[in-house]
């Protein structure tokens, strides 16, 4: 009963504000009795509104219609992707923040290779990056642009970091910079671009 109490403060506060198509701005009616004595199935994500219906009243009355559960089911599953939406987000930005040198440069460059699908490559990636910069996402060629944690030049870098979703992100951006260079690697096959090797 508590967790579905928190589930309906969630749903309150994360909803005030958020645009939802118009069939979903109509609460559920309000409970008048709550069964807490009932064995009712369990209502796994994603929310359908047949199983939220069943769940619903098996719990509480008044009873709800499928209209009424379909908009339940929706906010449900609203809440659930935002919240899994901010927490890829905030991962992602923990990468980009705490990657600084040699240390834990390398547990992002094995993560940046595995979003981009190469992750089976992440130990030469490594390899190469250490080889280019010393694992400082910092680190500046002092006879060309090459510049970052495997060393993209600058010439290169906005069309490639827009081709990869990087756009507008720094070179010297630890993440921008890996995920690009992973791109390149699933892309051409291997190492080309660069002068070390794994």
């Amino acid at each position: 009963m508590r967790r579905l109490t928190a589930v309906a403060v969630i749903i309150a506060v994360t909803l005030v504000g958020c645009s939802t198509p118009a069939a979903a701005q109509t609460a559920p009616p309000a409970p008048v009795v709550t069964h807490v004595d009932r064995v009712c199935s369990p209502v796994t994500f994603p929310y359908r509104p047949a199983d939220v219906q069943q769940w619903y009243n098996c719990h509480r009355d008044p009873n709800i219609d499928r209209a009424d559960a379909g908009r339940l089911a929706y906010w449900l599953n609203a809440v659930v992707l935002n919240r899994i939406a901010a927490y890829l987000a905030a991962v992602d930005a923990a990468r980009v923040t705490s990657c600084s040198g040699p240390g834990d440069c390398p547990a992002l460059v094995r993560a940046a290779f595995a979003r981009m699908g190469v992750g089976y490559r992440g130990d030469e990636a490594v390899r190469v990056m250490m080889c280019e910069s010393g694992g400082n996402p910092g680190a500046r060629n002092g006879s060309s642009s090459a510049s970052g944690l495997f060393q993209q030049l600058a010439t290169y870098w906005p069309g490639r970091a827009a081709t990869y979703g990087m756009a507008g992100r720094s070179v010297f951006d630890p993440w921008a910079n890996a995920i690009v260079s992973a791109g390149m690697v699933r892309d051409t096959g291997g190492w080309s671009h660069w002068s070390c090797r794994p």
